[in-house]
């Protein structure tokens, strides 16, 4: 068996142009985490825990409080939900319409247990806050060291 060495074809600038926006489709499509200022699907949730409470935070940048569902279940949190926008701009015989829509579904282990019967929860300025009361096992005590 004779061998060749490999030699780089010269391949024309138009070719190579599609064959990287072919590759970057298939890359955004397969990624596993997209956040809502790529292109609209994953909120980014953020998880606080003090003594008695776990405080869940998530980035919903243009979701309306009517269109998110919040639920827990064997204490996995989930957060699903739509966001709808259109932009319309007008000028003379100029008219330029965009629209986004989209869904999303969230869920996350929390660390511990919760009292979701007391939860609470605010939506301001596209930011959801969740307040969720732990839950502390009968007997459960701290044991200092001596």
């Amino acid at each position: 068996m004779n061998l060749m060495p490999w030699r780089q074809q010269s391949v024309p600038s138009n070719v190579t142009s599609l064959q990287q926006e072919i590759n970057r489709m298939f890359e955004d499509f397969f990624s596993p985490v997209q956040r809502f200022g790529d292109t609209g699907i994953m909120p980014a949730i953020d998880i606080k825990e003090d003594e008695k409470y776990l405080t869940v935070t998530a980035e919903l940048p243009g979701v309306e409080r009517k269109d998110v569902q919040i639920s827990v279940h064997d204490n996995v949190l989930t957060l699903k939900g739509e966001k709808h926008s259109e932009k319309k701009e007008e000028k003379g015989d100029y008219h330029f319409v965009e629209r986004k829509f989209g869904s999303f579904s969230r869920s996350v282990l929390l660390p511990s247990e919760v009292d979701s019967d007391h939860a609470e929860a605010t939506m301001k300025d596209g930011v959801l806050t969740l307040r969720l009361p732990t839950k502390r096992g009968p007997g459960a005590k701290t044991i200092n060291i001596k």
